[in-house]
């Protein structure tokens, strides 16, 4: 299949696609061994739907055979080179939205599989008030408990940008052995 980013205005590329229970995966080669992306298929009672064809807007070179899978969050666009394929794929996707989700696929829609968790948390501290920066690390936090992860403070790295016009006198370095 080809797929096209989120703004919808890049052209389609071409992906190699496997379907592990919710997630869509894709690569692009055949044999690599990370994914490029995945897309997390829900279920019906959480809006996710399956559609053949592509929105009207869509512009630039694809394949024929569109499909859409819109989700609460945006609509993921795909096009396949036959009618068949087109077919099989919605066969797939509409297996998967029709079955209710289990608890724990709520938890963190979509799951977190991987074996580390990126997050960057990005805040301008001004005038020497940090608290806005303090309260986003601690709903971090709290989502993280929340979605049963814990943060390995052994690999958390923290980097805090001054962009007072003047520095301050003392600088700070934190070890992971002080926390």
């Amino acid at each position: 299949m080809e797929k096209t980013g989120p703004k919808h205005t890049e052209g389609f590329k071409k992906r190699w696609f496997t379907m592990d229970d919710r997630r869509l995966m894709y690569f692009k080669d055949p044999l690599d061994a990370y994914a490029r992306g995945e897309v997390f298929i829900g279920s019906k009672e959480n809006s996710y739907t399956v559609l053949p064809g592509l929105p009207a807007t869509v512009v630039g070179t694809h394949w024929p055979f569109g499909i859409t899978i819109v989700t609460p969050d945006r609509k993921f666009l795909f096009a396949c080179e036959t009618e068949e394929d087109q077919r099989s794929w919605m066969a797939a996707f509409q297996i998967v939205i029709n079955r209710p989700m289990l608890p724990q696929e709520f938890a963190g829609s979509p799951p977190i599989t991987s074996k580390s968790l990126q997050t960057t948390v990005v805040n301008l501290i001004r005038d020497d008030n940090d608290q806005d920066y303090r309260e986003e690390v601690e709903q971090l936090v709290v989502w993280c408990r929340g979605n049963s992860l814990i943060l390995n403070v052994e690999k958390t790295n923290e980097i805090i940008v001054d962009f007072r016009r003047t520095s301050p006198t003392t600088l700070y370095c934190l070890s992971t052995a002080q926390l």
